[in-house]
Parts: structure tokens; C-alpha cells; sequence
């Protein structure tokens, strides 16, 4: 907060910080809020000049007091506002140039203005996100994105070969003994120890 009193006729400026963050007076945030309040004589203009990061804007009159010489302005610092303020405000006279002629000079203020930090920065701030996870068909876990073919890492699913049907069916038949029994052969006599097996189970 800043306030001075004003030269001739009595003029006062006070300029608060009302909200925002922790940051305390003279240095503001962006999104901070605040509020400037001004008292001289009624009806009055009033005016504000000095320099953003030392370089000087023109003088201009932003209102006009009340009847009882009261003159309220709010707002919210905003990413134009960043950087290094010095400002001048009067209340009454009349602007020649950028020259307050024969008015109250309420009082000046110096401040800071800052971006606002990136949302999740600093100490403690934010929980990252789980890492999503996924049970592969041998029941292993492991994290989804290091998935191959559907398998964790140390996990695959069992080799079948894929040609075995072919062999089968191109086979001549099955070597015992030396002996090359063809696939007829086998399958008939596993049917008939089936039907032996079966017959001897109903005695």
C-alpha cells in the first residue's frame, strides 16, 4: 500500500493490493486484483502519468471525483501490465502536453508486476498422473506402453507352429522302429484299442 499527501490543496492516493497471490505490495502477480483510491477536491479530474520498464507513457485523465471528492478505480493485473511501474496522480487542473497545470499532486507509486507461475510448478504442487497398466494373457503386469504384441516384457505366448496342420496332412506317416506306418494305419488301430477298451468295460 502506498499514500502521500498531495501538494496545495490537500490530495491523497492510496494504492492496495485486494486479492490474488501471496505476493505482497509493492510486487503484484498476474491475476492479482487492486484497488486505487483517491480524495481532493470534488468534481475534480483526475490524472496519471510516469513509465512502464523506464519508459514513459503520456499523462492522461482516467476520471473524475465525486461530490465529495472521492475517486475509486479496481482491477486485475493482466499479462500487459508485467514489468517495472512508476506512476504520478493529480487531481484537478488542466493537462497541457503532458503537463498537470495548477493541479493537487495526490501521490506517486512504485511496483512490480509478474507472470504467473506455470500451473504445477514449484514444491508440492500437483500429483502426476498413475501410469496406466495392463495384465497381459500369462497374467503378468507391466506398464501398457511396454507391450509387445500384446506381451510384457519376460512374458510371450506359447509357441505354436503354425505349419504343424501341413506337416501333418503331407506326412507319410508315423517312423517306428524304423518302420513308416501310415497315418491310416495309426488312426484305425487308435480306434480299434477305443472300441476294445470300451467292449471290456461293459463285462
Amino acid at each position: 500500500m502506498y499514500a502521500r499527501s498531495g501538494l496545495g490543496q490537500t490530495a491523497n492516493f492510496v494504492f492496495s493490493k485486494v486479492g490474488g497471490s501471496s505476493s505482497i505490495y509493492p510486487n503484484f502477480t498476474v491475476g492479482d486484483t487492486w484497488q486505487i483510491t483517491i480524495t481532493g477536491a470534488p468534481n475534480s479530474p483526475v490524472y496519471v502519468g510516469g513509465y512502464q520498464n523506464n519508459i514513459p507513457f503520456a499523462t492522461y485523465q482516467l476520471g473524475t471525483t465525486d461530490a465529495s471528492g472521492t475517486y475509486t478505480l479496481t482491477g486485475t493485473m493482466g499479462t500487459a501490465n508485467i514489468g517495472a511501474w512508476s506512476e504520478l496522480w493529480y487531481v484537478g487542473g488542466t493537462l497541457s502536453g503532458n503537463t498537470v497545470v495548477n493541479g493537487d499532486y495526490a501521490g506517486g507509486a512504485t511496483f512490480n508486476v509478474a507472470a504467473a507461475p506455470a500451473s504445477g510448478s514449484g514444491s508440492g504442487s500437483g500429483t502426476p498422473p498413475p501410469t496406466p497398466t495392463t495384465k497381459d494373457p500369462n497374467g503378468v503386469t507391466c506398464d501398457t506402453s511396454a507391450l509387445v504384441s500384446g506381451y510384457c516384457p519376460g512374458s510371450s505366448a506359447p509357441y505354436v507352429n503354425p505349419n504343424l496342420f501341413n506337416e501333418i496332412i503331407t506326412s507319410q506317416g508315423l517312423d517306428i522302429g524304423g518302420y513308416d506306418i501310415p497315418w491310416w494305419a495309426v488312426a484305425g488301430l487308435g480306434a480299434a484299442l477305443l472300441w476294445l477298451f470300451a467292449s471290456g468295460s461293459k463285462r
